[in-house]
């Protein structure tokens, strides 16, 4: 499934039951694949049952094994572009990209599972006048 983060229903939107649908963009490197990895392609699935819950991904390497399996689960998957650290300018792109993605797509939470997308994008995150701050190594900013 191909598509956009704002083509989820927009968050306030009501479930069955009807609790607001929460929208997560997990933002991640995407160049391995391992124990992170997996639980993020589990978290795909789980998403595509449950009308409470939507998922999107952001990753900065979308030529690789993570984006396949997700998009092979159905989400949504937003490339930022390949980031590395000893080339700022990737960086700095990277950030643009993201933060663009943001205006564009309203979300209620970001979630970025390691130190490594922690440090690159929490700032833009962070930006937001209306982004929570939950510390840790799993790093959740709450969106709304």
């Amino acid at each position: 499934m191909t598509g956009a983060l704002q083509d989820l229903p927009v968050s306030g939107n009501r479930t069955a039951s009807g609790r607001a649908a929460t929208r997560a963009l997990f933002i991640h490197s995407g160049n391995l694949f391992g124990g992170i990895e997996t639980a993020l392609v589990s978290l795909a699935h789980a998403a595509l049952r449950q009308s409470s819950f939507h998922a999107a991904f952001a990753l900065c390497f979308d030529e690789g094994r993570v984006a396949e399996e997700l998009r092979s689960a159905g989400a949504v998957v937003h490339h930022l572009g390949a980031t590395r650290l000893s080339r700022p300018w990737s960086t700095w792109q990277a950030r643009r990209r993201l933060r663009r993605l943001l205006v564009s797509s309203p979300v209620d939470v970001c979630i970025m599972p390691s130190t490594w997308t922690h440090g690159i994008f929490a700032p833009v995150v962070r930006e937001r006048e209306d982004a929570w701050w939950f510390p840790g190594l799993v790093s959740m900013h709450h969106c709304k």
